[in-house]
This record gives C-alpha cells, structure tokens and sequence, in this order.
C-alpha cells in the first residue's frame, strides 16, 4: 500500500485544480478547490487508521500548462485505457 500511495499520491493534486468544465457550470459542478480540506481530513483519518504516512511526494509536473483534464495523459494512462477496452469489449452484453 505504501508502494502504491508513493505512485499515485503526485497525481492527487490534480483532483483539486480548477478546470474549464467546472468553472462554467457554476451552482451544479462542485468547486474541486473547495473540497481539499474535506478530502485531506478523510484522508487523514483513513491513513491513520491503516498506520499509514502521507506521502510527501510533489505533485506532478503540468505539459504546457495542461493536464489530464485538458487531455494530457502519461504514457501509463493508454495502457489502462486499453485495458478497459478489452474488458469491455470481450463482454458486450454487460453492465458496469
């Protein structure tokens, strides 16, 4: 798990960035900058409980500015997408 959160833990930041979609649809998208304090303190308490340390790892670099909201993936991301692909086309017929 530790090994894990040291992965994930750079691209969490990017949940709370403001983005073009969010920004016009005020009153129905949730503000993602306005809901850190609440995540962290879930987090925090999650971690604790499973004696786990937050990961002090920076968030990961932007490209041009630009992230995965605005359609900038790592490399990794076409490989899940393929995966996912396959799952869902080896069973058409199923529901998710």
């Amino acid at each position: 798990m530790r090994a894990a959160l040291e992965v994930i833990w750079p691209l969490a930041d990017e949940l709370f960035q403001p983005d073009q979609v969010t920004a016009a649809l005020p009153g129905v998208a949730a503000d993602p900058a306005a809901l850190r304090a609440e995540v962290d303190a879930v987090l925090d308490t999650v971690l604790g409980a499973a004696t786990l340390e937050r990961p002090q790892a920076a968030p990961m670099a932007r490209v041009g500015g630009k992230a995965g909201r605005e359609g900038v993936h790592t490399e990794t991301f076409g490989y899940l997408l393929a995966e996912l692909q396959s799952v869902a086309r080896a069973h058409p017929d199923a529901t998710w």
